[in-house]
Order: C-alpha cells, then sequence, then structure tokens
C-alpha cells in the first residue's frame, strides 16, 4: 500500500460516480486542494477520512488502500479455554 495507489483508488472512485474533486471535497468538509493532493499522493488521508470515503462510495477501507480479497478468514480455530476443545 503506499500513498500513489490510495490516491489513485480515491480518484477512480470519485470519478466513477461522476463527481467532481469539488462535490467530494464539500462532503468530506475540506477544501479541494486537499483532495487534490491526496490523489496525486502528495499526502495521504487519516483514518477518519479514509472510513468517511469508504462510507461515500459504499467500499471497504482494505478496497481504497488496494488490498486484495483473498478469500481467507482471518479467524483460527483455537481450543476453547473453559474446555480445552474446539468450537463448532
Amino acid at each position: 500500500m503506499t500513498k500513489n495507489t490510495i490516491g489513485h483508488n480515491i480518484r477512480t472512485l470519485r470519478k466513477e460516480h461522476n463527481m467532481t474533486q469539488e462535490q467530494l471535497a464539500q462532503q468530506l468538509n475540506m477544501k479541494r486542494q486537499t483532495l487534490s493532493n491526496y490523489e496525486i499522493g502528495k499526502r495521504i488521508p487519516d483514518i477518519y477520512e479514509l472510513i468517511t470515503i469508504a462510507d461515500i462510495f459504499d467500499v471497504t477501507l482494505d478496497e481504497i488502500a488496494g488490498r486484495k480479497k483473498s478469500g481467507k478468514s482471518c479467524t483460527k480455530k483455537a481450543d476453547s479455554p473453559l474446555t480445552g476443545s474446539q468450537p463448532d
């Protein structure tokens, strides 16, 4: 994940939703230039801005960050501390 990946993905999402930088910047309560700096990789949005962007475009943070979906679960079965057996 790089600043350019995040910026590129924000720009792509914005264009897919037929929004201008000005329109998206208004929804994010920021200046258009700040959004432009994100899109060109000059700056990186903070986590709260990324969450808002994800909500606006109905995507996950992983998608904005350019992470691929592996289809693997992040959870791993572990022994239950109460019974010593694995959960079902």
